[in-house]
């Protein structure tokens, strides 16, 4: 604002400038940069800054630009937040970028790491709809130890440096443990999960046909991956290009989860090299377990929109760890009372009038 001065030297008015306007601009600009860089190319969130600072690191920074500690932005502070954001670590109300119970928990190791019992799914529509979907490379196969088998869905995901076998078949084969391996987990944005100690076992995969079986070393995992899709047999162009082709799919059920995941430590033994391409990108993989697919297909699907998660494994490499993506929050009756009252007395007070007046706060459950 410019003042103007009358002969006697007394402010007579305030004219607005555009220098005003500049300093405003500037201000919203500082004002969503990142906290870590004051770079304004990246979220917070994602600053690649983060893997070098501890838990303890990042919330001084935080507090000390006077930001939010549960959405990490300026121009409130955590009372105040309306995000629905918990930290998938501790399930505290903060952000997880500032959650130390990776590094102090003393849990059972095996349980340090609890991922959301809510599933990670995202409504694309209220009923079944013609969508497209994104189909990994799924086959089944048989889990065999000592004669007795158990077939299971298997999924190749060269993204995962170990293998993973769900536990309930570890448990109905009776499979003994040879040893034990204490693994870290990092995530992106440079987190890590505490130290956890996973079950290491001998197994037999077997394709169903039985000309082909491989002994492999697996990881124990109570829950491996769910909500995996599987090829829409109604497709009938993609059914015809197969027996065309004469490609005989073992994964073609309605069972949506995975027992053994196949990561990239024998990924590359079972792969023959033979890749036949079947229409818009959609293309056949033939290994020496059987043959996946892999690819968009369109057809009709349920409502919900898959992205490649796994209950527990894929927590680790998924976004929605670092707090991108809100989780579903699930709270009792008392709790969300509780916290109704608390916001009701922080933000309404007693006028000049005597009368009832709101700051604006508004609780969000």
């Amino acid at each position: 604002m410019a003042n103007t001065f009358s002969e006697n030297n007394k402010i007579t008015k305030e004219i607005p400038t555009a220098s005003c306007l500049t300093t405003m601009v500037e201000e919203k600009e500082r004002k969503n940069a990142c906290l870590f860089c004051e770079k304004e190319n990246h979220n917070s969130i994602e600053c690649y800054k983060l893997q070098k600072l501890s838990a303890d690191q990042r919330k001084d920074i935080i507090l000390k630009k006077k930001a939010c500690t549960i959405c990490l932005k300026k121009g409130h502070f955590w009372k105040n937040c309306r995000a629905s954001v918990r930290c998938l670590i501790c399930n505290k109300r903060h952000s997880t970028v500032i959650c130390t119970a990776s590094q102090t928990t003393k849990q059972d190791p095996e349980k340090a790491y609890q991922p959301s019992p809510q599933k990670k799914t995202t409504t694309a529509a209220t009923s079944s709809t013609q969508a497209t979907t994104t189909l990994l490379q799924t086959l089944m196969v048989e889990i065999e130890y000592k004669g007795k088998k158990i077939k299971t869905r298997a999924l190749f995901d060269s993204g995962s440096q170990k293998t993973y076998l769900q536990q309930d078949i570890i448990e109905e084969l009776q499979i003994p443990s040879i040893k034990e391996e204490v693994l870290t987990h990092n995530l992106f944005g440079g987190l890590q999960t505490a130290s956890q100690v996973h079950k290491l076992y001998d197994i037999t995969v077997q394709s169903l046909d039985g000309t082909f079986k491989i002994d492999m070393e697996a990881l124990g995992k109570s829950c491996v991956c769910t909500n995996v899709p599987s090829f829409n047999t109604k497709d009938i162009t993609i059914y015809n290009m197969l027996k065309t082709h004469k490609i005989c799919l073992t994964d073609k059920g309605d069972s949506t989860d995975i027992g053994l995941l196949i990561g990239a430590d024998f990924s590359g033994l079972l792969m023959t090299g033979t890749i036949i391409n079947l229409k818009d990108g959609l293309v056949a993989i033939k290994t020496k377990l059987g043959w996946t697919l892999q690819g968009k297909q369109v057809g009709i699907f349920n409502n919900v929109t898959i992205s490649m998660f796994c209950s527990e494994l894929t927590d680790y490499w998924g976004l929605e760890t670092l707090g991108i993506q809100d989780p579903v929050e699930t709270k009792t009756k008392a709790a969300v009372a509780e916290e109704v009252l608390a916001s009701f007395n922080e933000s309404v007070n007693i006028n000049e009038e005597n009368r009832f007046q709101n700051r604006g706060n508004w609780y969000h459950s």
